[in-house]
């Protein structure tokens, strides 16, 4: 329980950044191993951001979309930026949760940018 919690905490606050910094109708949606209860409980958080105010996939997928959720997570008490991949086949920016005092979690996740 208590590792699904911090990985619903993990989706929240990126599903915050998302609506503050890509638009009030950013939605972040869980996939993978963690969200089908198939994963350890330290497994990572895949996570998809669907954003449907952008229309042009050019723009939708652009690196700097990322950059922008990057620049925002370090700004985040709670969160670490563990890499930032915007060169990959899909780019990718990984997270790590932080406590409230700011210690390491060992929960992490994995966000790219889709559509639906």
């Amino acid at each position: 329980p208590e590792a699904r919690e911090a990985k619903l905490a993990l989706m929240e606050i990126v599903g915050q950044l998302a609506r503050d910094y890509l638009g009030p109708n950013a939605s972040v949606y869980g996939y993978g191993s963690s969200m089908n209860s198939c994963g350890e409980a330290q497994s990572d958080v895949d996570m998809v951001i669907f954003y449907p105010e952008v229309q042009d996939d050019d723009v939708r997928f652009s690196p700097a979309f990322l950059s922008t959720l990057m620049d925002a997570a370090e700004e985040h008490p709670q969160l670490s930026v563990l890499t930032h991949r915007p060169d990959a086949r899909v780019p990718i920016l990984s997270l790590e949760l932080l406590s409230q005092q700011g210690s390491s979690t060992g929960y992490t996740c994995d966000v790219s940018l889709g559509m639906m």
